[in-house]
C-alpha cells in the first residue's frame, strides 16, 4: 500500500529532524539531560509518595489498636508497626494477661528492643505470623527456645539459610566484659512481603529476653542457684547481678541453645514483670475494641492508639513536604523551559542560512516550521523515556532501601 502524500512528507520531515539532531549531538546531549532531569524529578516525588502512602498506610489499616505505655503516640506507632525509631518505654507482661482475661480479642506482645546482625530482634508469639499473613520460603517457623525466623531483606543482605545461625548485637560498647552475643539458630526464611517484616529478625518471646539477659542457661544449675521460673525472685533489673554472682563460682554460662543444654536454661526474676514494648490488639468487634480504648485512655499508665490514625496525621506531613517539592520543581521547571527558549532562539539565529536555502528550494514557511517541531518531539520523547526508567529505578531502591 503507498504512502500518502502527508504521511511521506511526515517521513522526510522527522528523518531530517532525527539527522539533525544526532549531527548535533553534543547539544542535543545537553538538552536531553536538562529535560530529563526536570522531567523525572516530579514523577520520583509523586510516585515515592503515593507508594509510601500505600506501604505505611496499608500496614496502619490493618492494625486496630495498639496498646503501650503512655508516652509518644508516633513513637509506639513507628517502632511496633515498622521497628523503626526510638524505643518506648517498656510495658510489663502481665498487660498481656490482663488483656486476654478481659477477652479483649486477639492479642500479640511485640517485643522491639534489641538488634541481630543490624537488624531489628523481635521477639513475638506465632499469632503474629497469622496476623500479617507471613510465609516461610524456606524452612519453618520458630518452635523452640533459642530459634529465629528471618525476613527475607535480612537473608539477602546476611547471606543466611534455614540451618545456619546469626548472633544478636550487643547493647553496650562499655561492658564487653559482662556482656556476649547469643547466638541464634535461623530455622526458616520468611517470603518477601515489601512490608517491614522484610527487615526483622523473629523469635519467640522468651528467647527475646534470654537474649536480653534476664534469663540464661549454665552447667551446675541446681547447686548454684534455686532461683527458677514463677518463683519469687529479684527483679529483672538484678538478672545481671546474679549472672555474674554465677559466674563467680566458676560456672560456665552457655550462649546457645542446644538440645543437650536447652534444659538449663531458665529466668530469674517474676516473668508478669518482663519487659515488652507494646501490644497489638485485634478486637472481636469494633464495639469492643471502641470500649477497649476508652478503657486504656481512661487510666494514666497506658495508653490505646489507631495507627490509621497516627499515620494519617503522619502523611499529612510528607505531602506538606511534597508541596515544597512540587513548589521547587515548577520553579526550577520554569529555569529549564527559559533556559531553553534562550537554545531555540539561538538555534534560529544560526541556521538563518539554512532556512533560507530551504525556502529557495520551494520548501514552505509552515514546513520549516514544523521540521524545528518534530526536532524538539525527538528530544522530548527522548526525555520521557529516561525519566520513566529513571522513575521506575529510583522507585524500585526507595522501596528495597528507604520503604
Amino acid at each position: 500500500m503507498e504512502k500518502t502524500f502527508f504521511e511521506y512528507t511526515f517521513s522526510i520531515m522527522l528523518f531530517l529532524a532525527w539527522r539533525h539532531v544526532l549531527y548535533n549531538r553534543a547539544i542535543s546531549l545537553l538538552l536531553i539531560v536538562g529535560l530529563t532531569l526536570v522531567i523525572a524529578f516530579p514523577i520520583v516525588v509523586s510516585r515515592a509518595a503515593t507508594v509510601a502512602e500505600d506501604v505505611y498506610a496499608n500496614r496502619a489499616r490493618a492494625t486496630p489498636l495498639v496498646i503501650g505505655r503512655r508516652a509518644n503516640a508516633h513513637q509506639l506507632t513507628l517502632n511496633t508497626l515498622y521497628f523503626e525509631g526510638p524505643k518506648p518505654p517498656p510495658i510489663p507482661q502481665k498487660l498481656v494477661k490482663e488483656l486476654r482475661d478481659k477477652h479483649a480479642g486477639l492479642v500479640i506482645p511485640i517485643s522491639n528492643r534489641l538488634t541481630a546482625g543490624g537488624f531489628p530482634l523481635i521477639g513475638t508469639v506465632p499469632e503474629y505470623f497469622d496476623f500479617r499473613q507471613l510465609q516461610v520460603a524456606d524452612g519453618d517457623f520458630p518452635v523452640l527456645l533459642g530459634e529465629c525466623v528471618v525476613g527475607d531483606s535480612v537473608a539477602r543482605k546476611l547471606n543466611l539459610k534455614a540451618g545456619g545461625s546469626l548472633l544478636s548485637d550487643k547493647t553496650s560498647f562499655l561492658n564487653v566484659a559482662h556482656e556476649y552475643a547469643f547466638k541464634l539458630a535461623v530455622v526458616g526464611i520468611l517470603k518477601p512481603t515489601g512490608t517491614a517484616d522484610d527487615r526483622a529478625v523473629f523469635t519467640d518471646i522468651k528467647t527475646g529476653w534470654t537474649v536480653e539477659g534476664l534469663g540464661h542457661g549454665h552447667d551446675n544449675v541446681i547447686e548454684n542457684t534455686t532461683t527458677i521460673t514463677g518463683q519469687s525472685a529479684p527483679t529483672p533489673e538484678a538478672v545481671n547481678e546474679q549472672v555474674q554472682a554465677i559466674l563467680g563460682k566458676g560456672v560456665a554460662e552457655f550462649h546457645e541453645v542446644t538440645p543437650e543444654n536447652i534444659r538449663s536454661f531458665h529466668f530469674h526474676g517474676d516473668e508478669k514483670e518482663f519487659p515488652l514494648s507494646a501490644v497489638i490488639v485485634v478486637p472481636s468487634s469494633e464495639k469492643s475494641g471502641t470500649m477497649l480504648k476508652g478503657a486504656i485512655n481512661s487510666e494514666n499508665e497506658y495508653e490505646a492508639i489507631v495507627p490509621e490514625v497516627v499515620i494519617s496525621e503522619l502523611m499529612r506531613l510528607v505531602f506538606n513536604v511534597k508541596k515544597i517539592f512540587d513548589t521547587y520543581f515548577t520553579m526550577t521547571a520554569l529555569g529549564v523551559f527559559a533556559f531553553l527558549a534562550i537554545v531555540v532562539l539561538l538555534s534560529l539565529g544560526n541556521r538563518r542560512d539554512e532556512f533560507a536555502v530551504m525556502v529557495k528550494m520551494g520548501c514552505a514557511r509552515h514546513a520549516i516550521f514544523t521540521l524545528f517541531a518534530y526536532e524538539f518531539l525527538i528530544l522530548f520523547s527522548v526525555s520521557g523515556g529516561l525519566s520513566i526508567l529513571i522513575s521506575q529505578a529510583a522507585l524500585e531502591l526507595l522501596k528495597r532501601f528507604a520503604l
